[in-house]
């Protein structure tokens, strides 16, 4: 995986290089200026990380540049100015991360990006007796365990097969997905609501939040909301 960083700040990169240097398989290609970049940019990239006020150019209009090179390409803003946090994601940026950078944050979010990447190829392959189903995560709005069987919920179907939610726990991790029962594990993309012990899903369905893991299921969900409200400025 090709990494580009573009800052005119030489310190604020040697920062973020030290930050990516405790993960593994990844280049980094490191730049001082919009015009640098272009020019001797990797012939392929993955994620962006870029000032949004260059010396030369706007990392805005750097993105849009970018995007037309990479059409896959992940972009996290940084920046000493909040009120760019709008025009930054009219080009669809992943992130936006205010200067200075904390270095459990911006870790947080990057493997946050790079997990949001992966759920577009993942596929869950699972099966029963007459079928074998392969799932995308966001086609599932929850699963319930009951009797040692699972049943999986999407917007078309309900399927059912032998299993533990304990490993479905697993193997969803990361795609947005948070047990909110002991017998329940919600698709968080799919809420709409949560009044009292009930939260409420797109298309009507609604599944139960346990007192015990009321605070636990907040916290995260709220954390999953964070991230993801950025898509709607």
């Amino acid at each position: 995986m090709n990494i580009i960083i573009c800052d005119d700040d030489k310190i604020q990169v040697k920062q973020i290089e030290q930050f990516l240097s405790v993960r593994e398989g990844y280049t980094i290609f490191s730049f001082h200026s919009g015009t640098e970049l272009l020019q001797y940019g990797p012939p392929a990239c993955e994620i962006a990380i870029l000032d949004v006020k260059l010396r030369d150019t706007l990392g805005t209009r750097l993105a849009e540049t970018l995007r037309k090179r990479y059409p896959e390409i992940d972009i996290i803003f940084i920046s000493s100015y909040p009120q760019y946090v709008t025009s930054a994601f009219h080009v669809k940026a992943s992130q936006f991360l205010i200067k200075p950078i904390n270095r459990k944050t911006f870790l947080a979010e990057f493997d946050y990006i790079l997990a949001e990447r992966g759920s577009r190829h993942f596929r869950w392959v699972v099966s029963n007796k007459s079928s074998i189903y392969s799932l995308l995560p966001s086609e599932i709005l929850y699963v319930e365990a009951y009797h040692r069987h699972l049943f999986i919920h999407t917007a078309k179907q309900k399927i059912t097969i032998c299993g533990k939610l304990k490993d479905v726990c697993e193997k969803l991790e990361g795609y947005g997905f948070v047990l909110c029962h002991q017998g329940f594990l919600v698709n968080t993309r799919y809420i709409e609501r949560i009044d009292g012990d009930t939260i409420y899903l797109t298309g009507g369905d609604s599944v139960p939040i346990s007192s015990r893991k009321r605070k636990g299921f907040i916290e995260q969900y709220s954390q999953i909301i964070s991230r993801h409200q950025i898509d709607t400025l």
